[in-house]
């Protein structure tokens, strides 16, 4: 709840005032509109605003050019659109990006397990051809391929 004091006109639509909470915070200078930006009339009781008046509302400081205004206190609106639970954007948004993280792990767990064979099957390879004469690259490809194809089919059991 504030007091008004040292009430002034300054149009017929804005005045400034001095005001004075309950707890006995003083502002000077504070702007008072009649109409929101919308031109919605913001304040019923605009003409009454004198000295002595009492009145609530938020105090709000404009962060450019450091004046303070007093605007009515409104109640809450419900949640619409991207910001509620059921069906809104940010919903949606975050479903998808789930789905997302879940494929990518997949991918990720596939691209790890083919390196591995990848890696496997060219040690075990190179490991085969040790005390023979190295093969030719179409043998040596045809080894490799063996080894990948079966260490990808055991990718799912375990590691003994």
């Amino acid at each position: 709840m504030y007091t008004l004091s040292n009430v002034k006109d300054i149009s017929s639509d804005f005045k400034t005032a001095d005001i004075k909470s309950n707890d006995g915070v003083a502002t000077t200078g504070v702007g008072i509109g009649r109409k929101a930006k919308d031109g919605t009339i913001q304040f019923q009781t605009f003409d009454a605003f004198v000295d002595g008046y009492q009145m609530e509302g938020n105090l709000w400081r404009s962060p450019s050019t450091g004046k303070q205004y007093l605007y009515p206190i409104r109640e809450p609106k419900p949640a619409t659109g991207a910001y509620t639970r059921s069906g809104g954007a940010i919903t949606k948004a975050q479903e998808k990006k789930a789905e997302d993280i879940e494929t990518a792990q997949n991918r990720k767990k596939d691209a790890i397990a083919l390196a591995g064979a990848f890696r496997d099957a060219t040690l075990i390879s190179l490991a085969s051809y040790r005390d023979i004469p190295f093969p030719t690259d179409e043998e040596f490809k045809a080894e490799w391929i063996k080894w990948v194809r079966w260490i990808l089919s055991k990718n799912e059991e375990p590691f003994i």
